[in-house]
């Protein structure tokens, strides 16, 4: 089972969540990981082995149950670990949220592009899972053109080859000033 959801309040931001998010019922948090996870788990993985393969393709230390880990709460007591596992949900959010957005502008009433958000988690799974250790990276333009690829396969939306650059470069663009400004800064 997966818990889901929907809306909201992000506590790290303050501002609306436009996107759905799910995670595992064994996991006390609702992250952006988590549905990574949990879409990872759907493809017959256990909890731990998934969970082991995001630690490893975003750098996080192995002691870190992905699961039961709040960051947000973690980086304002100064835990160290908290640093890649909030840069690699942020970044994970931020191409969610952006590549969604996209959609939603394509659809007139939002009803086409309102599972997009899911769509969007699996392809990234799925980009994790093709690519070779440390070769997934949201801060690539083609790791972000893969997921905009990836997720629009299966719907009846599309977008040009132009437009899926731009958005691949604004969108990687913004995940590495986020992880260099975050890279060993526990201050606000």
């Amino acid at each position: 089972g997966q818990i889901v959801c929907t809306g909201g309040t992000d506590v790290s931001t303050g501002l609306p969540v436009t996107v759905s998010f799910k995670s595992p019922v064994s996991s006390e948090y609702v992250t952006p990981l988590t549905s990574i996870i949990s879409d990872l788990m759907s493809d017959g993985r256990g909890a731990e082995q998934a969970q082991e393969l995001l630690r490893q393709t975003f750098q996080i230390d192995d002691s870190v149950n992905l699961l039961n880990f709040d960051s947000v709460a973690e980086a304002a007591n100064g835990n160290e670990q908290s640093l890649n596992v909030l840069n690699a949900s942020t970044q994970v959010a931020v191409t969610l949220s952006m590549v969604n957005s996209m959609f939603d502008s394509q659809s007139e009433d939002g009803s086409e592009s309102s599972g997009m958000s899911g769509q969007i988690c699996k392809a990234i799974a799925s980009q994790i899972l093709n690519s070779s250790d440390q070769n997934f990276n949201l801060t690539a333009p083609s790791t972000v053109q893969g997921v905009l690829n990836h997720s629009i396969a299966d719907s009846n939306l599309s977008l040009d080859q132009e437009t899926k650059e731009v958005a691949a470069y604004l969108i990687s663009s913004m995940n590495h000033t986020l992880k260099q400004n975050s890279l060993g800064n526990l201050d606000p």
